[in-house]
């Protein structure tokens, strides 16, 4: 029987954006498979079905979700926590198309066997991405398909000899590739891309055009120092091209992508301690820079405390927001914990109401305020009850703590709740008046537990209120993951195999892995159900690809002003729920290189601009990269941090 090996070449990821950005995966991939130099198919030349390994397989429903990757043999098992139900079984994989079956039963403390699910071909399109000029590749472009209905399939990103691959989620039909993230490019649409599934359409290619270039520096226009940190943005007056970024620490910023020929209005928006403003009539030259500074002027500034009409105590937490009687400017704040409040930021000259807010009391006062002057003493009074104090742990029956649960404490006129920290603690600590409580503390994969009669007196610590879970019988699903036909063979184009010094280029990063799933475990073959022996393994012949005389990359892209990158974006995810993050940076000598960090520690291989995030355990995680320009010059972004609940 012949063997057949298939070497596809694929994107990496180091495209650089001035800031990082958060958002929910919905619905597409960001293969890891694509990576420069890996060969990530070996595919027998079998007679159906064929096996898929790695496929992601979910099982969800809307009570509980688990899921796990398939094996060599296509097998998989899915053990993670999952209650009685009707679930939903999804699976996915590079070069196929996702595919789900419904109305699986789940009998707690039994397994669902035989859920095979079987999965069509995808359709690709791979190409090669070019300075329209000087015709050399692009690195770090991303690059999208989109069909008829808008939908679209992540591809990722072009690797250092330009060439990108997407191959996932493709059925037959007519397509629109773009690119996007084309750091000092302008994105392009080709249109009428015809994909047919089980096949790879090549020589897709896009030729970018040079973006326009909006630089200045943006100053406080009192004592004209530099003001860093200022998120500036440009959109054009028709709407379509826009672009955004973030102040330096000497107050640089520059804008150098997706800015086409036309006119421009550039916006700072809520910078601390001044008032946002807009510059119009910003004209702008594809290709060319345009010089324009910012003067901000400062805000005006009010300030109080905010205390308890019951007891004069400071109420510390509560909300504090300004709006102007024109309604051109708003600023707010929360009290600390001595009841004090100080608006900073968005206040011009003017007449304002000042409301303050905590739990369901509310009261608001007027206020006269001069740009940038105090108006101090705007205090505030709420007539707010003392709440009682609910304290205690929430374990296991081995007495391992449990984090995440929820213990929510309810009488007839009041209720509450938090959620266990890292040593399965808890504190109860608002809107809990005097009276008589049921306590529920309750945990997924677990029977919850309630203790009542629990007395409460405002202002005082009802403690020792301990609770231990029993763990519930899972339920488990398992089947085999097969296709329905070999994956289609590709030629792709061989990554050069040397760089010339004059023009450094980034080092070539993997695609980050969307494929991963949450609960997932490991799926040893089952010995009792064999896969069909219709399905050999035996070792493919490798096949070589003659290495091409190596391209030179494009030039570095100077920038008039210091390297520099931001953070704006912290977040609250559920477990299981997948989120990434994008970078982007300013200034400086392009191209970058970029290195991630988690709680300070840095992670292996997470040198894209992409970093995708999956948590299944509850906790608070802290994120920020690196950012090393082609000078050399480096600079830390913020933290941001993304919370598990």
């Amino acid at each position: 029987m012949k063997k057949t090996q298939l070497n596809i070449r694929g994107l990496k990821a180091n495209v650089l954006v001035p800031l990082i950005i958060a958002g929910l995966l919905s619905g597409f991939l960001i293969s890891a498979a694509l990576m420069q130099n890996q060969n990530f198919f070996n595919v027998n030349a079998l007679q159906p079905p064929f096996p898929v390994q790695n496929a992601s397989v979910q099982a969800s429903n809307e009570n509980s979700s688990a899921g796990a990757i398939s094996n060599t043999q296509g097998f998989y098992n899915i053990t993670g926590y999952l209650d009685s139900g009707n679930y939903s079984v999804s699976a996915s994989a590079t070069g196929y198309i996702d595919t789900s079956v419904n109305n699986i039963t789940v009998v707690a403390g039994s397994e669902t066997k035989n859920v095979n699910i079987t999965l069509p071909i995808s359709g690709g399109v791979s190409g090669t991405v070019t300075d329209a000029v000087s015709g050399q590749p692009i690195q770090s472009v991303g690059v999208v398909a989109y069909n008829s209905t808008g939908s679209s399939n992540f591809g990722g990103f072009t690797n250092s000899s330009g060439n990108y691959l997407i191959n996932t989620n493709l059925q037959t039909g007519t397509y629109i590739v773009g690119t996007y993230f084309a750091t000092g490019y302008l994105s392009k649409n080709i249109t009428g891309v015809s994909v047919t599934s089980g096949s790879i359409t090549p020589n897709v290619n896009i030729a970018l055009s040079r973006s326009g270039i909006i630089t200045g520096i943006v100053r406080d226009s009192v004592t004209n120092a530099p003001l860093s940190g200022i998120f500036v943005s440009a959109v054009s007056s028709t709407g379509v091209y826009s672009a955004f970024g973030s102040t330096n620490s000497t107050g640089g910023y520059i804008l150098n992508t997706d800015l086409n020929t036309g006119t421009y209005n550039v916006t700072v928006t809520f910078p601390a301690t001044h008032l946002p403003t807009t510059v119009s009539g910003v004209a702008v030259t594809a290709g060319s820079t345009t010089n324009q500074n910012l003067l901000l002027n400062p805000s005006g500034v009010i300030s109080g405390t905010i205390t308890n009409t019951l007891n004069n105590q400071p109420i510390a937490g509560a909300s504090v927001d300004a709006s102007s009687s024109s309604g051109n400017f708003f600023g707010f704040a929360t009290t600390d914990a001595n009841g004090k409040y100080q608006i900073t930021d968005g206040l011009g000259t003017g007449t304002y109401t000042v409301f303050a807010l905590y739990g369901t009391s509310f009261s608001q006062t007027t206020a006269s305020v001069t740009a940038g002057q105090t108006t101090a003493n705007v205090n505030l009074q709420l007539t707010v009850q003392p709440s009682g104090t609910i304290t205690g742990t929430v374990k296991d029956a081995s007495g391992n703590p449990l984090v995440g649960a929820n213990v929510n404490a309810q009488s007839l006129t009041s209720s509450s709740s938090a959620t266990t920290d890292s040593t399965g603690a808890y504190v109860i600590n608002t809107t809990l008046s005097t009276g008589t409580y049921s306590v529920t503390a309750s945990l997924t994969g677990y029977t919850s537990q309630t203790k009542t009669g629990i007395s409460v007196t405002a202002g005082q610590v009802t403690s020792s209120v301990n609770f231990v879970l029993t763990a519930k019988a899972s339920g488990r699903i398992s089947g085999y993951i097969f296709a329905t036909n070999q994956l289609p063979n590709t030629t792709p184009t061989p990554t050069p195999t040397a760089t010339p010094t004059t023009s450094p280029t980034p080092n070539a990063t993997s695609t980050p892995n969307a494929t991963s799933t949450p609960n997932a475990t490991s799926t040893p073959t089952p010995t009792p159900t064999p896969i069909p022996s219709t399905s050999p393994t035996p070792t493919p012949n490798s096949t070589s690809t003659p290495t091409p005389t190596p391209s030179p990359t494009p030039a570095p892209i100077t920038t008039s002003t210091a390297l520099s990158a931001s953070a704006f974006t912290t977040v609250s995810v559920i477990r299981g729920q997948s989120w990434y993050f994008f970078v982007q940076a300013t200034g400086g000598v392009w191209p970058y290189k970029i290195q991630w960090y988690e709680n300070s520690a840095l992670i292996s291989g997470q040198t894209d601009a992409v970093l995708i995030i999956t948590k299944t355990t509850t906790g608070t995680y802290t994120y920020y990269c690196t950012v090393t320009d082609t000078a050399g010059t480096k600079v830390t972004t913020n933290t941001v941090t993304l919370t598990v609940v």
